[in-house]
């Protein structure tokens, strides 16, 4: 099976890059034995019957996306991958310069210097000395919206870009399928006799990265 074999055309004037109004409007594709169905997500309440199990995933989107600049000025866009403890985490970094280390990475719109030391696996380690870097994140950074809505996260996207059900923080991308659900429609289901169970899958940067393997046979999938 080579790379190929999946080009499509898809036009940019259908990539969505807002969300809708609300969150149950969003379009769904009901596939039932050898036909398929345009519906919408509202619609999942008639599919769905009695006694039937819906598994949802409770992991919660931290604001990953963090501007900084080095000593020599230049730019660096960060993405928390891990947070390893309380003042160290692996993340991915983007620059038009080098990445040459040891260096320092200046946050934007505060005093905060972080070392970037090493790097491993692809992942540069971030550390900071004297203060709680889960913090540092969850105050100076952005949600990490995909790349193909191409433009910056906004206010609205701290609430929509994470499911309501979100309570386990460590992804850095949604599971976005869930991202349509609202609170009374899954009421509605449970009344109707849905049964709801929890998993906690953290969504990494491999929803990010690309294939770049022509064969797929020698691409590996990121844990």
């Amino acid at each position: 099976m080579l790379l190929d074999d999946f080009n499509y055309e898809l036009p940019a004037e259908l990539i969505a890059t807002e969300p809708s109004i609300n969150r149950t409007s969003s379009r769904l594709m009901h596939v039932s034995g050898n036909k398929c169905y345009t519906k919408f997500f509202s619609n999942l309440t008639d599919i769905l019957q009695p006694g039937d199990l819906l598994v949802l995933n409770d992991t919660k989107v931290i604001p990953a996306r963090m501007y900084a600049r080095k000593n020599t000025g230049a730019k660096v866009e960060i993405l928390i991958e891990e947070v390893i403890n309380g003042n160290s985490a692996l993340a991915m970094l983007k620059t038009n310069g080098k990445i040459s280390l040891p260096c320092q990475l200046h946050i934007y719109d505060s005093d905060i210097v972080i070392n970037c030391t090493k790097k491993y696996n692809g992942a540069y380690l971030l550390e900071v000395s004297d203060k709680n870097i889960a913090n540092i994140i969850e105050k100076h950074g952005h949600m990490p919206l995909p790349p193909y809505m191409q433009r910056h996260a906004k206010e609205i996207d701290i609430d929509r870009y994470q499911t309501v059900y979100a309570k386990n923080p460590g992804a850095i991308a949604a599971p976005t399928a869930g991202l349509h659900f609202d609170k009374n429609m899954l009421q509605t289901l449970q009344e109707k006799g849905i049964n709801i169970a929890y998993v906690t899958l953290h969504v990494g940067s491999g929803t990010f990265t690309s294939v770049r393997e022509q064969d797929l046979s020698k691409h590996k999938m990121h844990s």
